[in-house]
């Protein structure tokens, strides 16, 4: 076996495929087995990436979604003065962040860091503004829901604590972000 079959051995499995793989690697421009290692490395780095934005993502998905079906009555309170209940919040919290983290998962996969940067990319900065902006009144919004509308009486102490703590998160996910963007400004 060459060097390159033993690169292709490791990441196909073995068998008779390897031998239908190298040669389109190596017309696709890999002209050796350290230009195969760092794509494979790359594509490796690329899934952490993703895997991580999942895992870091999921359990306020997961959450939101769980207590707004689950305790709808109490959070579908609304006051004449803002229309949208807790439960409409939750919910809109939920699809959105689903969006969010498909979008960001399609960027990381889809972007070739060898032709653009991320941070160059305009397309990528514009989306991330309004995302950040919607975000940053969407989430104020929960915030006046909470501590203004609802009322808090009316729902069990684990909404109440889960409420609390997840829109304290997400102030925070926001501050980082708009210290981060204007972090990355200044350079």
């Amino acid at each position: 076996m060459t060097q390159s079959t033993k690169v292709i051995d490791m990441e196909s499995g073995g068998g008779i495929i390897m031998a239908s793989i190298v040669p389109p690697l190596l017309v696709q421009g890999y002209a050796n087995t350290n230009d195969i290692n760092e794509n494979v490395a790359e594509n490796y780095t690329r899934l952490c990436c993703c895997v991580c934005i999942f895992i870091f993502s999921f359990p306020l998905i997961f959450c939101d979604l769980y207590y707004a079906s689950k305790y709808h009555e109490c959070l579908k309170q609304t006051n004449y003065s803002m229309e949208i209940s807790m439960y409409s919040y939750l919910v809109t919290t939920s699809i959105l962040s689903i969006l969010n983290v498909l979008l960001i998962i399609f960027i990381i996969l889809t972007i070739n860091p060898q032709t653009t940067t991320i941070l160059d990319n305009w397309l990528v900065k514009i989306i991330g503004k309004i995302n950040m902006t919607f975000n940053m009144i969407w989430t104020l919004c929960g915030v006046i829901i909470f501590w203004v509308y609802l009322n808090q009486r009316e729902c069990s102490q684990s909404v109440d604590n889960y409420l609390k703590i997840s829109l304290i998160i997400k102030i925070l996910i926001l501050f980082t972000n708009v210290i981060t963007d204007v972090c990355t400004k200044n350079n």
